[in-house]
């Protein structure tokens, strides 16, 4: 069976394919626009190298078949066979001025003015009652911040109907997911299978990431290992945050994969960012962004993970002025935002667990009159660039720190933390360092030297990740 992919569809429309069972012959792959021929073409560019047979091709699509066309549907098939090959076939705009419309599976959050995320509006007691994930709205305003549309829809993948599908095929022009911790052994997909093999649009998976507590084989379900080869039958590549998450799905067969790391480093849209971090003895106002919600698949010993982290959090009190920010617990909440009677709620399980050590010691005093929380990805920025220098456990504290300019320093406690740590080249302490060591003999303003060297390529790659999907996108060309 001859094997192939579509890689990118637009001006140039690019890929492979190979007969596997006759390796000394092209393969012919034949082009369809709304059902008509307009073209076969030869596999047998230097692009792709499959076992060291040339089989790459490259149509580029004449003015004449652009020309008066919105859309059409794209067809790309081994001449004499009626099996398409991977990632076709696909719903493809050729009008350059329109700006796209697009889908997103699993958003999070409300937007609001075009690119902006916040929390869902509910009454005051129930929203702090109620765990939310501040990280995924800052990762979804992120991907928006960088992405280019006239509108975004949330594509309905648990109750969609027929109904649902045409529309989508008809009037948008991609799909994306937004970046997460996806890649586990726990997640329900719901009907995404079945919709991912009705869509006749690109569906792009955008900075996923595989979640574990140490650098482990996953035991993905079955429907998630279909899900995650439907993906890589609907784009170009599939945009991993790290090493880590690329060979979990190189072990389910995806190859097509690209490490791209996470869209919160560039919201800024900065394309000229450097991280200038103070002498020690300048570092003043600090923020710890704290986690005390954690799993078994975050962190291997949850009691001292906690341990240390209380601790190293009241010996920074004693050094900075320190502010604590919350990312979404009840507690934390209740304290940011004063309600007397859910605090009272929560105070007996805080000392009971001893991270606090009574109702009025340091830590209780950090929360009442030290602690930042905010529900709107937009006031976090704000609050950062006021900080010397941010840290912990907490990847939406720190890299949206670092895209406005601030020293970020990673706590390294799970395969993600690792993982985005490593991609970015970002300052890392594990956890035995911050239990054992001040930050004051582990701060150096030099630690940011790899990540300024890299920064460039990062976004350089990144921008070449969206083009390469067809994602219209507004990052420079540097």
């Amino acid at each position: 069976m001859i094997e192939g992919h579509v890689d990118s569809y637009g001006p140039t429309i690019s890929g492979w394919a190979l007969d596997p069972e006759r390796r000394h012959l092209d393969v012919f792959v034949e082009i369809a626009f709304d059902g008509e021929h307009v073209a076969t073409v030869r596999a047998n560019l230097r692009t792709h190298r499959r076992d060291g047979k040339s089989c790459g091709f490259a149509f580029a699509v004449p003015a004449a078949l652009r020309h008066g066309r919105r859309r059409a549907l794209v067809t790309i098939q081994p001449a004499g066979t009626e099996r398409p090959l991977g990632n076709s076939p696909r719903h493809v705009a050729f009008d350059d001025s329109r700006i796209p419309r697009i889908l997103v599976l699993v958003p999070a959050g409300a937007r609001y003015a075009h690119d902006n995320i916040r929390a869902h509006e509910r009454p005051r007691l129930e929203m702090i009652e109620t765990y939310t994930n501040t990280g995924d709205y800052t990762v979804y305003d992120s991907s928006l911040k960088l992405l280019r549309f006239s509108d975004v829809t949330v594509a309905n993948m648990t109750t969609f109907t027929d109904k649902d599908v045409d529309l989508y095929n008809a009037e948008f022009d991609w799909c994306f997911l937004r970046g997460s911790n996806f890649i586990n052994e726990s997640m329900e997909w719901a009907r995404l299978p079945e919709l991912l093999k009705k869509l006749k649009i690109p569906a792009i998976p955008f900075a996923v990431g595989a979640q574990a507590e140490t650098r482990r084989k996953l035991e993905l379900p079955e429907k998630a290992k279909e899900v995650w080869r439907l993906f890589a039958d609907h784009c170009a590549t599939i945009g991993v945050r790290g090493a880590y998450s690329a060979e979990v799905l190189n072990d389910l067969g995806v190859r097509n994969v690209e490490i791209i790391g996470c869209p919160s480093l560039f919201r800024q849209n900065d394309p000229w960012l450097r991280i200038e971090a103070k002498p020690i003895e300048e570092v003043r106002k600090v923020a710890f962004n704290m986690r005390r919600e954690v799993s078994k698949t975050y962190a291997a010993d949850i009691g001292r993970y906690l341990a240390v982290q209380r601790d190293f959090i009241l010996r920074l009190s004693e050094r900075f002025d320190l502010t604590v920010t919350a990312h979404g617990e009840p507690p934390e909440k209740a304290f940011f935002f004063k309600e007397e009677a859910l605090i009272a709620k929560h105070l007996p399980e805080l000392v009971g667990s001893g991270w606090f050590d009574g109702p009025d010691g340091v830590m209780a005093r950090l929360y009442r009159e030290k602690m930042f929380f905010s529900n709107v990805v937009a006031e976090y920025d704000t609050f950062v660039r006021g900080m010397d220098l941010a840290l912990g456990f907490r990847v939406h504290g720190n890299l949206p720190a670092l895209a406005n300019g601030v020293p970020a320093i990673f706590v390294e406690y799970d395969q993600r933390s690792s993982e985005l740590a490593e991609t970015f080249s970002i300052p890392r302490l594990t956890i035995d360092q911050i239990a054992q060591g001040r930050l004051e003999d582990l701060y150096r303003p030099d630690l940011w030297d790899g990540f300024n060297a890299q920064y460039q390529d990062h976004y350089r790659r990144m921008r070449r990740f969206l083009a390469r999907n067809g994602m219209a996108h507004r990052l420079a060309d540097i």
